[in-house]
């Protein structure tokens, strides 16, 4: 079976860490498989390199206009969805006649039309794993509470007035182009899959449960022990620091209101991992390690030297980070909210806060620091057995695996 898998860029995480892993894994399983992204028609011929700056260009426009007509909260990305210069023809072109196609994160390269015409000129079987909402909306990536995707997207919250055309104008599109093409959805969490099944577009779709998969030959926990002596370092990470839905402004409320001279908690250090912002924790009285942005051998280390790892996040839908810190050992604190609902259990693998507040935040955050050693020592080798069960390479490429295996008609 030939397997061609599709993502919008061929590095960042999400092809580092989930892709290529997952491909190497299939590959001891007997399946053949490609990759391809829009990365790969810069080095071709000269159509394919216009073909790459037109594709940069549409972004770079849209990205420009978001910042006029769109409410930035929503990451409303995808402005002209019927646009797209990459055609079904140039992806073939650059890859073998596929028996499955996967696509992962697409958004701004493949739009509705090129998935209908890929399934069209092959035959092959389609199989969608988002990376969040777009995929449900006329555009927006995080729908907050919006339920607009249970429906057309009108009166769509993430563009101004005059705008909103263009939500319910892409969500027809989609509907159009996807009416007339067999796609399956998987999905990395319960929070996700019960989305799906509540949306217009793909709510009568064949939706399969998959968790990511996290490589535990690599995201290892500590070898070492630990230095009593030394402070116990909190873990704060975030692409950037600034964004709204990832919470950090009531992190650092939490923190403010935070007594450190509690004899309960000791000596503790944060260590910050992301872009933008760093100078927003300069008021914390608690010392502080920046690392800006690591490779994926630096995530690793901090996880492994992590008391903890704190994931803010208000809407989301992973983030990956929760399960790598769960694969390292690392008890995880979050709200209830992406895929922290599906491996954070409280008091067995972290603390999920009663309530999206910073007051409820600090409260699972005293109790963690104020947990006797025996107990936090079972924590962490609960957060290791549930990421193995949940999240390990195999047991996702298992799951994959059946997913190709099960029965299915071929359109075309």
């Amino acid at each position: 079976m030939r397997i061609l898998h599709i993502n919008n860029v061929s590095y960042a995480s999400v092809t580092d860490q989930v892709i290529k892993p997952l491909m190497a894994s299939l590959e001891e399983n007997g399946y053949a498989n490609q990759f391809f992204s829009p990365d790969s028609l810069a080095h071709g011929s000269l159509g394919d390199k216009m073909i790459h700056k037109l594709q940069r260009m549409k972004v770079f426009v849209e990205k420009s206009l978001r910042r006029i007509v769109s409410n930035n909260d929503y990451y409303f990305y995808n402005l002209f969805e019927r646009i797209s210069f990459l055609s079904a023809k140039r992806i073939l072109k650059h890859t073998d006649t596929p028996d499955v196609i996967i696509l992962y994160w697409i958004s701004g390269i493949v739009n509705a039309k090129t998935i209908r015409k890929l399934q069209q000129k092959t035959g092959a079987r389609i199989l969608m794993y988002p990376m969040d909402m777009a995929m449900l909306t006329g555009g927006c990536h995080y729908f907050w509470d919006c339920t607009g995707y249970q429906r057309n997207c009108e009166q769509c919250p993430a563009l101004k007035k005059t705008f909103r055309f263009l939500a319910s104008s892409n969500f027809k599109f989609k509907r159009q182009q996807f009416s007339l093409t067999q796609i399956e959805m998987i999905t990395g969490t319960l929070t996700n899959m019960k989305q799906l099944q509540q949306s217009t577009l793909f709510g009568r779709s064949n939706i399969n449960y998959m968790p990511v998969g996290i490589n535990e030959n690599i995201f290892l926990p500590s070898p070492k022990l630990v230095d009593a002596t030394a402070p116990r370092r909190i873990l704060i990470g975030a692409s950037s620091l600034l964004d709204r839905r990832k919470g950090i402004h009531l992190l650092l409320a939490a923190l403010k209101k935070m007594e450190v001279s509690d004899s309960r908690i000791g000596k503790l250090e944060l260590v910050i991992i992301g872009s933008n912002g760093s100078d927003i924790f300069n008021d914390i009285k608690i010392p502080k390690v920046y690392l800006g942005f690591v490779n994926q051998e630096g995530l690793i280390s901090a996880f492994q030297s992590a008391h903890c790892f704190i994931c803010p996040s208000i809407e989301d839908a992973g983030p990956m980070m929760i399960n790598q810190s769960l694969m390292c050992g690392t008890p995880v604190l979050a709200f209830k909210n992406g895929v922290a609902i599906d491996v954070v259990i409280n008091r067995e693998t972290g603390f999920i806060a009663a309530e999206k507040t910073e007051d409820a935040l600090l409260d699972a955050l005293m109790e963690l620091l104020a947990m006797p050693e025996h107990i936090y020592s079972k924590m962490r080798a609960n957060c290791r057995d549930v990421a193995m069960r949940v999240n390990s390479l195999p047991i996702a490429t298992d799951r994959l695996i059946k997913i190709l295996k099960s029965e299915h008609q071929n359109l075309y």
